[in-house]
């Protein structure tokens, strides 16, 4: 004899505990039913910190919810205020542990991808993620119909059927089929009214409980739950009306003796031999008769308590299918493959200025590995950089194309000209470099600029005129300095060291002018070192030409 049990390791412990589970014969599969796993989470991640970041696999059975956090979920969903998808999204992977991995960057510009691909692919990843969450949250109720339906309150159940009733509207299949398996649950808890039986029918009642004994009109349990099956399976889509025609069968099931029965008084002689053996006399009055099939109903439901848990388990793996499709959906969205090329336009004649150059996706993420989102350019000053939209996330979105002359450049944030890439139409887009930049005459002027520095913004206006071949730089709070200018490649430099309480400070600004849709447009940053503390700050800057 083979026996088989479900267990998981305890890893903190080392001890197998006991879970939850259940086996299915037909499969020769064993279902743990269980709110944790000791390995993976939902997403089974490979390449994590590089751009071939993916998703390989998804785990329907990590990433449960508490009852609570579900309820508020699935209220925020039905709710549909400002902001419900990402207070929805949010809840999901706080709840479920996935928020550290996808808290690179805010919940708005999460779902939103940073404003880096179109609104057709962003709004595809809203739906998934939001999608996921739903499946999730209703998932946790057909877990907690199934495994504690029977065993709590009706209140308790009745306050799941009250968030499904709000949510039901919208007709997700994971909401249809949570309101099922909840529902399931609670007709298998239907109290039903009875009073005493009077002794004058209670040879009726003998007759009665005699006809549910007939072969032909007896039902086991196996008979219950093909009927409820099918009655399930035919109306996944219209739950409410799947459990009235179960509720509707049952009723329907012990008043059938009744019809029978009458059948003797008005057409007796016809129906003698069906009949014979019920007594026409006393019959009971509507309340009496009501009250017989009651306590033929009270026992029916005990009777049925396994046939329910059994649909109500069916229910719950079904929702756990509806989940894995979302998780897949999501994971195949994740996994999605972008790519940057990257070419220079060359003048007959002339040579590739970016040959052998190097360029780098920015800015990027605290968490993100710099050497990942850097390659060195072809000798045509060409390249092509790959990634997936899960490793694009983790990196922060990085839209704009930094340009380094030497790897030397790349170790000192030394950037020769940066280029925006605009938000991916396609998988793939091309940035086209020029060997001709903009000129000193181009660039001067006024510019309305905006500084970050630790956290904190500030507009202001700066002026740029020019002093020979240098750039001059001028605002409302700095006092005039020369810039070297490369015409090139539209970048302007200055080394400044200044001292403050005996400390010398070490600033390097880099400023780069591109076009922008017609505008002159001005990106850069100041790195300040600090030399006694062995500290750098960075000021970043971006703004446009105004006159």
């Amino acid at each position: 004899l083979l026996s088989v049990c479900g267990k998981y390791l305890d890893e903190q412990s080392g001890e197998w505990e006991d879970v939850f589970y259940t086996v299915d014969t037909q499969t020769n599969e064993v279902h743990i039913i269980t709110d944790h796993l000791s390995t993976y989470g939902a997403f089974k991640i490979l390449d994590e910190g590089k751009r071939s970041a993916h998703i390989y696999d998804v785990n329907p059975y990590h990433g449960y919810m508490t009852i609570e956090q579900a309820d508020a979920l699935l209220r925020t969903y039905a709710a549909q205020e400002p902001g419900w998808q990402e207070d929805v999204v949010s809840s999901y992977l706080s709840a479920t542990g996935s928020l550290e991995y996808f808290a690179e960057s805010n919940m708005h510009t999460f779902l939103s991808l940073g404003g880096a691909y179109d609104v057709l692919v962003s709004s595809r990843f809203q739906k998934a993620m939001t999608g996921a969450g739903i499946s999730t949250a209703c998932v946790q109720f057909a877990f907690d119909a199934y495994n504690n339906g029977l065993t709590s309150s009706k209140t308790a159940v009745s306050a799941m059927q009250s968030t499904l009733n709000i949510a039901v509207n919208f007709a997700t299949p994971s909401i249809q089929l949570a309101y099922l398996g909840v529902g399931v649950i609670d007709i298998a808890l239907t109290e039903v009214r009875t009073f005493a039986l009077e002794k004058r029918y209670e040879s009726t009642k003998n007759l009665y409980d005699n006809y549910y004994k007939r072969s032909e009109v007896s039902r086991t349990s196996i008979d219950w739950l093909k009927l409820f099956r099918k009655i399930y399976e035919d109306n996944k889509s219209q739950p409410q009306k799947a459990l009235d025609l179960m509720k509707a069968e049952i009723d329907r099931y012990v008043q059938e003796y009744w019809e029978v029965a009458g059948t003797a008084d008005d057409h007796w002689e016809d129906s003698f031999d069906q009949n014979a053996d019920m007594s026409k006399y006393p019959w009971p009055g509507k309340e009496d008769r009501i009250n017989i099939s009651n306590m033929h109903k009270e026992a029916l439901y005990e009777y049925l308590q396994v046939v329910f848990k059994t649909i109500s388990r069916d229910i719950y793996f079904d929702g756990l299918t509806a989940r894995e499709k979302e998780l897949r959906e999501m994971a195949a969205l994740l996994n999605t493959e972008y790519a940057i090329r990257i070419t220079e336009a060359v003048k007959e004649g002339d040579s590739p200025i970016w040959a052998g150059c190097y360029a780098r996706l920015a800015p990027l993420s605290e968490g993100a590995d710099e050497k990942a989102w850097t390659g060195k350019l072809d000798d045509k000053g060409g390249g092509r950089m790959v990634f997936t939209l899960l490793a694009h996330e983790k990196a922060g979105f990085p839209m704009t194309l930094e340009l380094y002359k030497t790897a030397d450049d790349v170790k000192k944030g030394k950037i020769a000209m940066t280029v925006q890439a605009e938000p991916f139409k396609e998988n793939e887009q091309t940035i086209v470099l020029g060997n001709a930049g903009l000129s000193l005459d181009d660039i001067i002027g006024s510019y309305e600029i905006t500084t970050s520095f630790e956290g904190a913004s500030q507009t202001h206006t700066a002026k740029f005129t020019k002093n020979g071949d240098k750039l001059v730089a001028a605002s409302d709070e700095d006092e005039p300095f020369d810039m070297s200018y490369d015409p090139a490649t539209g970048t302007a430099n200055a080394v400044q060291k200044h001292s403050y309480d005996d400390e010398e400070i070490t600033v390097q600004t880099t400023f780069i002018f591109t076009l922008d849709n017609g505008n002159i447009k001005m990106t850069g940053k100041a790195v300040m070192t600090f030399q006694d503390q062995a500290m750098t700050s960075v000021a970043r800057y971006e703004g446009y030409k105004t006159d």
